[in-house]
């Protein structure tokens, strides 16, 4: 049976004059059955869900880079990294020339790695999982490694997007910090933040009852990122309210994470931060990081200046969701 699409007549749990603004903003160019949606501003915080329970952990996919950031900074001000460290010092790659990449061109995305390893072949994998329903990256951390070790590096410097960089990276910080990536998480966000639901996805994890189920664009279930290799890359799920969390955060003036917003490299292609991307948007400076895997569309926007976020993520089997004018006018409206 296909689910049911989410319409301006929606049914909502948590802050209902949100969930309101976000009906108001319907339709999107696509159809989608569930909804988390967070807005943080200085004077509070509100979130809300519809065709989900207020608790029920949505997929974030490549918003986890920007994740990865706040962990790389908080690890750089410990002394434990530092940007110019190299793969190999982490990682079994000593004598390629992935070993001899910095964690600082992982960051962003300026390493020369490609998008991702094993060629043509996984790109069309990634793509057909919206029709099949598989894992769009089940590599181990074994089958990463050997992927990084036959991987060129082409055009150090300019910005070229890498899941398998960013995945090395995420790795990388794990090893520095003497754990596993999932762990890594739980240890850096999900514990010092409150973030009770926060969690890497990993093989064989079982879906919970509380989590919205995602689909193919065909309506069959679509089963989620848990390849070990991969994740860095975008296997983060967690509540709405753990996304509050994570946003009041990264706002806070005097918090944690204000150096992850420092620009890092600009060219042509624009500007990054530590995985945040930054646009000029209506004359404002906004960061963000977007993000699509197994059947979630998700979306973030930060305006520092004003101290505003919104993040956005839906259920949908259709990578092409446009969901960032949403969010944009949400984040205009916060106030």
């Amino acid at each position: 049976m296909r689910p049911r699409r989410i319409t301006a007549t929606s049914a909502a749990e948590g802050d209902i004059d949100l969930s309101s603004q976000f009906l108001e903003e319907l339709p999107l160019n696509r159809p989608f059955y569930s909804a988390c949606v967070v807005s943080v501003n200085e004077r509070g915080s509100r979130f809300t869900t519809l065709g989900s329970p207020i608790d029920g952990n949505f997929h974030i996919g490549s918003v986890g880079k920007g994740l990865n950031g706040l962990i790389y900074t908080e690890l750089t001000q410990l002394g434990r990294i530092s940007p110019d460290d190299r793969l190999q010092d982490y990682l079994p790659l000593e004598g390629t020339p992935a070993g001899q990449v910095t964690l600082e061109s992982c960051l962003t995305h300026t390493s020369g790695l490609p998008a991702v390893g094993g060629g043509p072949a996984t790109s069309i994998r990634a793509v057909l999982s919206v029709f099949t329903g598989g894992d769009p990256q089940p590599e181990s951390f074994g089958a990463l490694m050997r992927q990084l070790r036959n991987s060129p590096v082409q055009d150090p410097g300019s910005f070229s997007y890498s899941n398998l960089a960013a995945s090395a990276l995420g790795h990388a910080l794990a090893a520095a910090d003497g754990v596993d990536y999932p762990n890594l998480v739980r240890n850096r966000l999900e514990v010092p933040l409150g973030c009770r639901n926060l969690k890497v996805q990993q093989p064989g994890m079982q879906r919970k009852a509380n989590e919205p189920k995602a689909y193919t664009v065909l309506g069959n279930t679509q089963h989620p990122w848990a390849g070990v290799g991969y994740a860095p890359a975008g296997s983060i799920r967690g509540s709405a309210l753990d996304f509050t969390k994570l946003l009041s955060t990264m706002l806070s003036v005097d918090g944690p994470y204000a150096d992850a917003f420092r620009v890092r490299h600009t060219d042509a292609s624009g500007s990054v931060a530590a995985g945040w991307l930054l646009d000029d948007i209506n004359g404002r400076q906004i960061f963000w990081h977007n993000g699509y895997a197994s059947g979630f569309a998700s979306h973030v926007v930060i305006d520092l200046h004003r101290r505003r976020g919104v993040l956005i993520s839906i259920v949908t089997p259709w990578p092409d969701t446009d969901i960032e004018a949403v969010a944009l006018e949400l984040l205009e409206n916060s106030a």
